[in-house]
């Protein structure tokens, strides 16, 4: 009737997956710290970006970049994007505006990353940030 269960391989593969998901949340985290401080390089200084969390269910987090003017006195951030991984891992759903992609791996994650930078949304967003009146550092 039934076939004979390996229990203590059902056992490794959970192991398995749980060390897969460590390094996974790990190399996710990596590309967003390289991502924000990337951006904010390239604006010369002029852009932060955060990587926050938001409990969106459990146990996947939430993870939120959000976007600033450096010398911004004003404490309102701007969402550029949200990052909801699998059980920490990939694959993850990246989301922007109304815009969103699941992505399986770095290279994904990386890609759809520049996507969003690419968008006329976040472009508009980013120019807002960088163009709004002086007024706004000296507040």
């Amino acid at each position: 009737m039934n076939e004979h269960i390996d229990f203590a391989q059902a056992y490794h593969n959970g192991i398995n997956l749980c060390r897969n998901r460590v390094a996974e949340e790990a190399e996710i985290d990596a590309v967003l710290s390289r991502f924000c401080e990337e951006v904010h390089t390239a604006s010369k200084g002029n852009l932060v970006l955060e990587v926050g969390r938001r409990p969106y269910g459990n146990p996947s987090d939430l993870k939120v970049i959000a976007i600033k003017r450096s010398k911004s006195k004003a404490r309102g951030r701007k969402t550029l994007v949200d990052i909801e991984p699998s059980q920490g891992g990939y694959p993850c759903v990246i989301r922007h505006g109304g815009w969103f992609k699941s992505v399986i791996d770095k290279d994904g994650l990386e890609a759809s990353l520049a996507e969003v930078l690419q968008s006329h949304s976040a472009a508009h967003k980013i120019h807002y940030l960088l163009t709004r009146s002086y007024e706004d550092t000296n507040t």
